[in-house]
């Protein structure tokens, strides 16, 4: 079996307001977003509900701040001598999770960038999958790339 992986960097921004200091963004990579054992021509797909394999990134901020978030996405996992695997993502392949209850999770499009906000506690979870799209003439090894995820405050 072939084994696909992801490499995830993180980019972390840090904003004031006019009016007055806000604590600093602490964006944390808790897990990378991962496509273990891909045959070629065959697509596989990791759900942000996916425990083992979605990316995870813990936000910390000020409290009850509004932030943005902008993920850039890269098009493909990059492998030796020059072969490549195409990568996609779309609409729910990642969401916000304010205090890490699932069951508040709002579904985000990773291409788009959002705005939200932090609840009273200051912290939150961001959860990614998104599909590889493996040509039947993939070459065997691994595959990387790199996403980066900015958060940045708004001000309001």
């Amino acid at each position: 079996m072939i084994t696909w992986r992801r490499v995830f960097v993180l980019l972390l921004v840090v904003a004031t307001t006019a009016a007055h200091a806000m604590p600093p963004l602490q964006v944390q990579r808790r897990r990378d977003l991962r496509f273990d054992q891909i045959l070629p021509g065959a697509p596989t797909t990791v759900l942000w509900s996916d425990a083992a394999r979605a990316g995870q990134y813990r936000i910390r901020g000020n409290r009850n701040s509004e932030i943005l978030v902008d993920f850039f996405l890269p098009r493909q996992l990059d492998g030796r001598q020059g072969s490549s695997v195409p990568v996609v993502f779309g609409p729910g392949d990642a969401v916000y999770v304010p205090d890490g209850n699932l069951g508040s999770a709002i579904q985000l499009d990773p291409r788009v960038p959002t705005t939200l906000r932090l609840p009273a506690s200051g912290r939150g979870l961001i959860l990614l999958g998104g599909t590889a799209l493996p040509p039947t003439q993939a070459a065997m090894g691994t595959y990387r790339a790199r996403v980066a995820l900015t958060v940045t405050y708004t001000g309001n």
